[in-house]
């Protein structure tokens, strides 16, 4: 694969990284400017607040590395085969496929992905519309046949 090809399919997974962490940011950005206001125990709880939030991303962040990196292990043979077939795919996006022959429940890969439920809809469209598969064709059946 050349160096062209691999920028191609690496910047939509650091696209979609870059404005997963802005908007978080944001949030973290909206929290210290409700501390500034605050005055006393509550911009003590504000700041304890604050610093669960960090806590639990840096958690959720390390726990699902480890949990894709267990998934990835798992289904390096479909993973192997999608790839062959389909080389467009994202190492996101063939994650993605094997949380489908997982058979997870949208919520359950919208967690892993640290993404809202309504994006997983989004993810399977462009999912199918690489592999070229027909319009009545569910992806997940098609994972699962593989």
């Amino acid at each position: 694969m050349n160096q062209e090809s691999n920028t191609q399919i690496l910047f939509p997974e650091a696209a979609q990284e870059l404005m997963e962490n802005s908007a978080w940011v944001e949030q973290l950005l909206a929290h210290v400017d409700a501390i500034k206001i605050s005055r006393g125990a509550k911009r003590n709880k504000e700041i304890s607040l604050l610093e669960n939030k960090i806590l639990i991303r840096l958690n959720t962040r390390s726990n699902r590395e480890l949990i894709n990196q267990k998934v990835d292990d798992l289904f390096r043979g479909l993973r192997t085969i999608l790839n062959e077939e389909f080389p467009t795919l994202t190492k996101n996006e063939l994650l993605f496929c094997c949380y489908l022959k997982l058979d997870l429940q949208t919520e359950t890969i919208a967690t892993l992905k640290g993404v809202d439920p309504s994006s997983i809809s989004m993810t399977t469209y462009r999912i199918k519309k690489k592999m070229a598969l027909p319009e009545d064709t569910r992806l997940i059946n098609f994972i699962k046949s593989l």
